[in-house]
């Protein structure tokens, strides 16, 4: 984590993990700024956001 937070003065870093020691430690950082996904019938969604309403169209 310490090598990522120091990387990330000199560019935008994108991490995708699972260990979530990984990820407490890159939340503490003031920088960091966290996205949690999570799966839903077979869907990714991303928690605390509302979905925008949204139907297919009718042809």
């Amino acid at each position: 984590a310490r090598l990522i937070v120091r990387a990330s003065a000199r560019c935008q870093i994108v991490v995708v993990s699972h260990a979530a020691l990984l990820v407490d430690a890159l939340e503490r950082s003031l920088e960091a700024r966290s996205i949690r996904l999570r799966k839903e019938m077979g869907e990714t969604l991303v928690e605390d956001v509302e979905r925008p309403r949204w139907s297919w169209p009718a042809r």
